[in-house]
């Protein structure tokens, strides 16, 4: 018999910055896997699930961040849902890591993940989150 080799689990680092902003904007500026790119999101192809085991949040102001995913990235107009919310009341960091990860499965369509936030003043915001990507078992 003849041995049947799964796809392995490809590690993921998603790193986001941004000079600051009083309204809500989504980044459009990321660094995926040491390669930066303007659009704004990863890909997550059909297929394939994201595991989001940490994020990261630093600021110098009161932010409000969030993880959001499109769950059809081939439609035009894209629709965000916000699917994890993190808060820093003051200049600082927060650090979160889960036993249980967020999971992104994209079973018929390619999904997307991306960063937004709110501030009570600008001032500059980085967010990252580190996980992995695999084959839909």
């Amino acid at each position: 018999m003849s041995e049947v080799l799964l796809p392995k689990e490809k590690p993921v680092s998603l790193f986001a910055t941004h000079t600051g902003s009083i309204s809500e904007i989504a980044i459009t500026n990321m660094v995926i896997d040491a390669v930066s790119t303007s659009a704004g999101y990863y890909k997550i192809k059909a297929g394939n699930k994201l595991r989001l085991y940490e994020f990261d949040l630093e600021s110098e102001q009161e932010t409000r961040a969030y993880i959001e995913v499109c769950k059809n990235l081939e439609t035009t107009t894209l629709m965000w849902i916000k699917v994890k919310g993190f808060i820093i009341p003051s200049k600082g960091h927060i650090g979160r890591s889960w036993r249980y990860p967020l999971i992104i499965e994209a079973y018929d369509y390619d999904h997307g993940v991306r960063f937004s936030f709110i501030q009570t003043s600008g001032g500059i915001v980085d967010i990252s989150a580190h996980g992995s990507v695999s084959p839909l078992s």
